[in-house]
């Protein structure tokens, strides 16, 4: 019997179509895996759940459903937990979903269609018999916002070092990558950014278009700008309250550039040792202070930061992951 490996033919933009994009095709090289594709086009980026995207979520489960139970698999990987819009008891085979951040669909919504659907979202995932997360921290909040009480197996996501243009160059003092929804502290970023103006030092931030922050802001970069933009910062800063990975601060770290946040357990986990790996500050004055360099051993720091980004690789997030579905054949 194989394994049954779900994808797309667009993953799309985001942390989870990188994830899709660099695990399934590694997971489809090992012998023994089957391909089943789902087409989740005009589904995709909209938000989850979503009384105005309900019916088409269903309707995409549906024919998930239908190519999963008409397989030759024993066992299929959910390479995003979004997936399982789908009664898992409704096929013969075990499914297995990859858990990258269980809080925005377990959070209380305003609507009463979309709070019905986190919690028949919930109810599904809670029939499995395993997980994977993307931290401890992940398996650790599925276990308090769920009732799931399956096996919860942590794979580390990949985090390769993104390719740098050399004809490109920035010199910024602070820099920050990813969206300004709730969760990643938008307010507590914008005062950083603020602060650290004030104080004589440049920020920039790849986000949202409509986002307003001080400092300099690109809506679209391509992967070799990115990576000049890490590279050339002195710091990232890292506000986020709730992450089930955080790849961006990893991806700083692989280019050497020292990472500043909250003291979160996510952060203590992922990004290594609290001031020798990164820097955790509380207040945006903490931050400034680490600008000027007020006992900073720079050197020391980034070495450390690239030490920890090294232990997260994609070949090694899909043998882990490989090795976990051996298990449910």
């Amino acid at each position: 019997m194989s394994i049954g490996i779900v994808t797309e033919p667009d993953w799309g933009l985001g942390g989870i179509g990188v994830f899709g994009e660099e695990v399934c095709p590694r997971l489809l090289r090992r012998e023994g895996t089957v391909r089943i594709e789902v087409d989740r086009n005009g589904v995709r980026s909209l938000p989850f759940p979503s009384v105005l995207t309900y019916g088409k979520r269903w309707l995409v489960g549906s024919k998930l459903r239908d190519r999963i139970a008409a397989s030759d698999a024993a066992v299929v990987f959910l390479p995003d937990h979004r997936y399982l819009t789908f009664d898992p008891g409704s096929v013969p085979q075990t499914v297995v979903p990859y858990v990258h951040d269980i809080l925005p669909v377990t959070t209380l919504f305003s609507d009463v269609p979309s709070t019905l659907f986190a919690r028949l979202y919930t109810r599904r995932l809670s029939a499995l018999d395993a997980a994977i997360c993307a931290s401890r921290f992940t398996a650790s909040d599925l276990r308090l916002r769920t009732p799931f009480d399956g096996e919860t197996p942590v794979v580390y996501q990949g985090v390769d070092q993104l390719p740098s243009n050399p004809e490109e160059t920035f010199e910024y003092d602070l820099v920050y990558v990813g969206s300004t929804i709730d969760r990643k502290n938008p307010a507590f970023l914008s005062d950083c950014f603020a602060a650290a103006e004030e104080a004589g030092f440049s920020c920039a931030a790849v986000t949202d278009r409509d986002a307003e922050l001080p400092g300099d802001r690109f809506s679209e970069v391509s992967a070799e700008s990115l990576g000049a933009l890490l590279a050339g910062a002195r710091f990232y800063l890292h506000p986020s309250k709730q992450e089930g990975f955080g790849r961006p601060p990893v991806e700083a770290q692989q280019l050497g550039t020292p990472v500043v946040g909250l003291r979160t357990p996510i952060n203590e986990e992922v990004l290594g040792e609290p001031s020798e790996a990164w820097l955790p500050i509380e207040t945006p004055t903490d931050l400034v202070e680490v600008l000027r360099g007020d006992g900073v051993d720079y050197e020391a720091l980034e070495a450390r930061s690239a030490e920890n980004a090294a232990r997260f690789s994609w070949e090694t997030t899909a043998d882990e992951i490989f090795d976990v579905l051996r298990r449910y054949r």
